[in-house]
């Protein structure tokens, strides 16, 4: 049973924002009474969302283009994939230095094996709005969104950090550089000067010989 305090005081601002909505006066903004309700409905809320994320399926999106998918981008995943239930990869649909998004999907799916927990992958027009977009269809999901160290990075999802009413569940994670920073380009540029010198050098240690064979012909 809630103690009487606690009862009035969140029985007070749930009064306070409905006869805001009515268009009606509610206590004066700054009053005793207005500060007392407005301390508890924030408990009130953080309570939910606390309860809400403890009972909810934990998903990790990671965008990006992944051209191809490198031991940086999978230890991100991994790094993302601690706190959740399952992973979500969206790829960027554009095809670059002949690296197609359809590749990256199979190699995604053979770095998959060495993660522990289900991941699937999708390549879409836009990874950033496909974020959003499942935001948006999952709000009773706890959500980690992988965000790189730049802070132009994690601008990308300030709406989420700007509507933590709409979005309670969303936690935008900015993932520490990994591997000291693969380079896409210069990995695009070795696979097509020896691709066998390029799998040692972009190709998680995890990954077994016969994968690295498989990935090999991926990109053959």
């Amino acid at each position: 049973m809630k103690p009487f305090k606690r009862y009035f005081t969140e029985s007070l601002w749930a009064n306070i924002n409905a006869k805001k909505k009515r268009g009606g006066k509610s206590a004066r903004k700054g009053s005793k009474a207005y500060k007392a309700a407005k301390k508890a409905g924030d408990k009130l809320r953080a309570s939910k969302s606390e309860n809400a994320e403890s009972t909810s399926e934990r998903v990790a999106l990671l965008p990006g283009g992944f051209k191809p998918p490198t031991k940086g981008h999978f230890n991100a995943l991994r790094y993302l994939l601690q706190d959740a239930d399952k992973g979500v990869v969206f790829i960027g649909g554009k095809e670059r230095d002949g690296i197609t998004p359809e590749q990256s999907e199979k190699i995604w799916n053979v770095y998959s094996r060495y993660l522990g927990k289900p991941v699937s992958v999708v390549y879409v027009p836009n990874p950033v709005r496909a974020v959003y977009e499942y935001a948006d269809d999952n709000l009773d999901k706890t959500l980690f969104v992988g965000a790189g160290e730049k802070d132009e990075d994690v601008k990308r999802y300030a709406y989420f950090t700007k509507n933590v009413d709409k979005y309670p569940l969303v936690n935008v994670v900015k993932i520490p550089m990994q591997e000291g920073g693969i380079s896409g380009s210069q990995t695009r540029e070795m696979i097509n000067q020896n691709i066998d010198k390029s799998l040692d050098y972009f190709v998680p240690a995890e990954v077994s010989s016969d994968d690295k064979e498989r990935i090999k012909n991926i990109l053959a």
